[in-house]
């Protein structure tokens, strides 16, 4: 491809800028402009050239005709007669060719140099070489070579028909399962070429097909360096493979350069240390396979950050379980992505190749482990990890107790969390099953989800009976009640889970005065069922000072200082609760929708991911990814999000259309709602209007919803969608009735 002379002006002044600098200092001069391919082509293959030696621009140009085929239908080399010019590339042209001797019917690719190209000399050779020591089923073999009359070297090729590996799974719909199986066959060839110490140095889709077969072939070594530096050093004259009845083809001079018109690999698909013209080694192909697994995944090309070198850790492009949910096309659902895949996609891209993946054989069992359900070494080997991963797999052999037990054992023998001082003399009982239960409850507590909040329930009502008088128990029971009446809401409102929860509290408190977690159970009920918040505050404030490090306590501070409309305080306290017990999987819920009200998304977006990762059957993290992505300002993605969701989320559905300038399919999504015999939420209801400018009508449903006593109007101060809302009169009047201070 030919540039244009604003782009040559382009390639001439960073050729000036970068020619004089040592090649580890090249990278962030190319990293902090952005180039298009053909100009960085042209950049790295002008400063290749200048640091072979010599004074590169007095050389005579090579020239070569693109418009003229070197070998004509019908032409012989050796038992092989050429059928057509299958393409040009930057060494030579390929031509198909069928045996023509007799002996047997066979199809090949022949690889011609181009005429007068004898810089190019030893790097041919030197593919032929590799290809004569690659014995693979998924590598395409070399089958003869030799030189033609007019003395262009050719090598000949098995012939592989099929498609890119991305176009195949493209054409079929794959599903995940069968590309990873495709990208698995990937590992084990270039596994291969390294153990023959051999780098391919240009692993990229265009040169891995799919044949008939649905087997993945490799081709295209013709960059392919040998690591053996004895080898590498001494190159002898290379013999036509055994029977091919091809010529030797003699070594080039040493100091044959590639001429600066032909790249010497793929920038897109190339790893920091090439683009650095640095040290090439192993993990050089294993950052390859991780830009080709990117985008097997996601069918989008990985994308690199403005990262610097010195951001030895980082990984160069997003998440692909990120990059899937940007994409209404993506093959794959972003929720197969995360936790493994992009784990270990992550481990493949880092820009310090010692971070990666030292071997791709390391890379492959990754993906086995993954597949079966073990741990993997891109996410560590911590208990807790380890324990998940055997639980998942033993998952029908485990009660739900059994796991939850085992687990709750394992956290606190690694001293992993921490939601009390089991020290306090308040939390001791006599009947070791009473603290198991305990436990068990709060586990369960932190998901705050329906199925969590049942087995929380029967859990701390199962330690009740063994000992009623147990304050730990009742507090935890107390929550839980509390959380339930929220996620089970009816228009009858609080009913008997509200009155038992808010009795519940007060005797834990009259039981156990000094007990933090009796006091916070107390501030919860009050705020949330009885809207009483100065009392309320009192007791998450006493907690506080009783038990500054109890995570628990500090998730339910949070929860009421964000009510309170002090934000920053509301961002703190939920963040030293995901610190103290990382297990909390609603702490990072809470911590989520803080950051995003202050306007925080990526870090809401980081915290919905661990929240995920702890609760996969999570319904709040959908619920709560969609609102990020609407108040962000990408509604695409937010009604992604809402498809996304493990319950129908219509209320979701009508503010994104209306976003996306859709006002009927936000209206019909409304409708629906509505109409639908599922109990309709007036808070969210409320939310679709406020959203859509209509405040008279939201007002309407935040009313009705203040007559019902919602549970969700405790965030109305902070809550980002009612924004437009508060500086309505209405809105401080709405507050009032609530006993909420006014700002």
């Amino acid at each position: 491809m030919s540039l244009s002379a604003a782009q040559w002006s382009q390639v001439e002044a960073l050729f000036a800028e970068a020619v004089d600098l040592p090649r580890a200092s090249r990278g962030p001069t190319l990293e902090r402009v952005a180039l298009d391919g053909a100009v960085l082509t042209e950049l790295l293959a002008l400063l290749a050239a200048a640091d072979s030696g010599g004074d590169f621009l007095s050389r005579p140009v090579m020239v070569v005709s693109s418009a003229i085929e070197s070998l004509g239908t019908g032409t012989r080399l050796g038992p092989w007669r050429v059928l057509r010019l299958v393409g040009r590339g930057g060494m030579g042209e390929v031509y198909e060719a069928e045996r023509a001797d007799g002996q047997f019917e066979q199809r090949a690719a022949i690889k011609l140099l181009w005429q007068d190209s004898i810089p190019l000399l030893e790097r041919f050779q030197v593919e032929r070489q590799i290809l004569a020591r690659l014995e693979h089923p998924g590598i395409a073999r070399l089958l003869d070579g030799g030189v033609t009359a007019a003395g262009q070297p050719y090598a000949v090729m098995e012939y592989v028909e099929g498609k890119t590996v991305i176009d195949w799974c493209r054409a079929r719909a794959s599903p995940l399962e069968e590309r990873l199986r495709l990208f698995l066959q990937v590992c084990e060839a270039v596994a291969h070429a390294h153990e023959n110490l051999i780098v391919h140095r240009d692993l990229k889709p265009a040169n891995i097909l799919v044949d008939a077969s649905g087997r993945v072939r490799l081709l295209d070594f013709g960059i392919a360096k040998l690591l053996d530096p004895l080898e590498a050093e001494a190159r002898s004259p290379e013999p036509s493979p055994a029977g091919g009845g091809g010529v030797a083809v003699p070594a080039p001079a040493r100091s044959a350069a590639t001429p600066p018109t032909l790249s010497s690999f793929t920038p897109e698909y190339a790893a920091p240390e090439q683009l650095a013209s640095e040290a090439i080694t192993a993990a050089t192909d294993v950052h390859a396979l991780g830009m080709l697994l990117f985008e097997l995944l996601t069918d989008q090309r990985a994308k690199a950050k403005s990262a610097g070198r010195d951001s030895s850790t980082v990984p160069a492009v997003p998440l692909a379980s990120r990059a899937a949910a940007d994409h209404a096309a993506a093959p794959i659902a972003p929720r197969l992505l995360r936790g493994d895949l992009d784990a270990i996609i992550s481990k493949c891209l880092r820009i310090d190749p010692r971070k990666r993946y030292q071997s791709v054989e390391a890379l492959r069992l990754d993906l086995e482990r993954s597949k079966r359900g073990d741990t993997i070494s891109a996410r560590g080997a911590g208990r807790l990890y380890s324990y998940g991963r055997f639980a998942h797999r033993h998952r029908a052999a485990l009660s739900t107790g059994t796991v939850a037990l085992l687990l709750l054992g394992l956290v606190f023998r690694g001293n992993l969390l921490r939601s009390h001082d089991a020290s306090n003399p308040l939390y001791r009982t006599s009947n070791p099953e009473v603290y198991s239960q305990y436990q068990l409850g709060h586990r369960f507590l932190a998901r705050e989800s329906r199925d969590g909040m049942r087995l929380a329930v029967d859990a701390f009502e199962k330690a009740l009976q063994l000992d009623p008088e147990y304050a730990p128990a009742l507090a935890g029971l107390a929550l839980a009640l509390t959380v339930r009446g929220r996620l089970h809401w009816t228009e009858a409102g609080w009913g008997d889970d509200g009155r038992r929860a808010l009795a519940l509290a007060e005797k834990a408190v009259a039981i156990a005065p000094g007990l933090a977690e009796a006091h916070a159970a107390r501030g919860k009920t009050r705020s949330w069922i009885a809207w009483d918040w100065t009392p309320a505050l009192a007791d998450s404030d006493l907690a506080m000072r009783l038990e500054p490090g109890n995570a628990l306590v500090l998730q339910e501070y949070s929860a009421l200082l964000g009510s309170l409309g002090r934000l920053p305080e509301a961002i703190l306290a939920a963040r030293r609760a995901t610190e103290l017990d990382r297990l909390r999987g609603h702490a990072w819920v809470l911590l989520a929708f803080w950051y995003c009200s202050d306007g925080h998304f990526d870090l809401a977006r980081t915290a919905l991911d661990r929240a995920l990762e702890l609760n996969p059957d999570s319904e709040i993290v959908p619920v709560a990814r969609f609102q990020v992505s609407l108040q962000e300002g990408t509604p695409e993605r937010a009604l992604d999000e809402a498809a996304n969701a493990r319950r129908p989320c219509l209320w979701c559905v009508a503010m994104a259309q209306h976003s996306l300038g859709r006002p009927v399919e936000s209206q019909q999504a409304l409708d629906a709602l509505l109409k639908s015999s599922a109990a309709v939420t007036p808070y969210r209801i409320a939310s679709v209007y406020a959203w859509r400018g209509e405040r008279d009508r939201a007002f309407e449903w935040l009313d009705r919803a203040v007559a019902q006593h919602h549970p969700d109007l405790v965030f109305v101060k902070n809550d980002p969608i009612l924004r437009g809302l508060r500086g309505d009169p209405r809105f401080k009047a709405l507050l009032e009735k609530m006993k909420l201070p006014v700002d």
